[in-house]
């Protein structure tokens, strides 16, 4: 729920091909043995990665939502409360007119953001990257917008994770055991993050939205099941002051 509140507060902010390597995609298998997981999920290498930063949704579904992405510019206050009632109660959000749609399309809105089969992650293009590892720590090269995975490594020997200086802690391995997702595949993974303050409290109006600060970095490793393919992706998130600093989110496939 934490994730899906940060999300919600930055919405109101805001608004392949693989080079030859010793690890075969038939041999690619999670086995949650980390460090050995690590090693062929990231092997070693230059690569022509899939840059998966595109969603292609259907009309329906991005209408619903453009409407609902405005009534949360247009009333963040209102929503900020609601998602503290989420929090608390563990409930949706009931039908108001301050959500931007009829209370059908409402009802609408709901079941499709519980279902998966009309979006899908595709890729916007593709870069090449460099993968290296000294004294059993993986570093990562590239250019253009790929730039901020030149600040990540990870230390296999001590299992520690850092993205844009932040030591991230492991969360609990990622099992997506059908297609009904995005990706449209099941995948497992692992997960890291770092989250500072560790427990915030979401601001619940737009006075303490001006006072609240929070720093948000992850990163997660997966394989997915259907075309054996690894999955990379940083992102990292700043607020301060109610203001975002830094927001990007970097997904590759290779």
């Amino acid at each position: 729920m934490k994730l899906l509140t940060t999300i919600f507060i930055l919405t109101i902010l805001s608004a392949c091909v693989q080079t030859p390597t010793k690890t075969t995609a038939t041999e690619k298998k999670i086995t949650r043995n980390i460090q050995h997981d690590i090693n062929f999920l990231i092997p070693t290498g230059e690569y022509i990665v899939d840059i998966m930063d595109e969603v292609t949704i259907s009309p329906r579904r991005q209408e619903l939502q453009a409407k609902f992405t405005k009534a949360m510019k247009d009333n963040p206050e209102w929503f900020m409360q609601q998602q503290k009632l989420v929090e608390i109660t563990g409930k949706g959000i009931s039908y108001d007119p301050k959500l931007g749609m009829k209370e059908a399309e409402w009802e609408e809105y709901k079941k499709l953001i519980n279902n998966m089969s009309d979006m899908q992650v595709v890729s916007s293009g593709t870069a090449k990257i460099t993968v290296t590892k000294t004294d059993d720590i993986i570093s990562f090269k590239a250019e253009g917008k790929l730039s901020y995975l030149n600040s990540t490594t990870i230390d296999l020997k001590n299992n520690v994770v850092k993205v844009s200086g932040y030591t991230l802690t492991p969360l609990d391995t990622i099992c997506v055991t059908n297609d009904d997702n995005a990706f449209k595949t099941s995948w497992r993974g692992y997960k890291w993050l770092f989250s500072d303050p560790a427990n915030a409290v979401m601001p619940s109006s737009q006075e303490e939205l001006t006072h609240f600060s929070m720093k948000l970095y992850s990163l997660t490793l997966g394989l997915f099941e259907k075309t054996r393919r690894s999955y990379i992706e940083i992102s990292g998130s700043e607020i301060s002051e109610g203001k975002k600093t830094v927001e990007y989110k970097i997904p590759i496939v290779f």
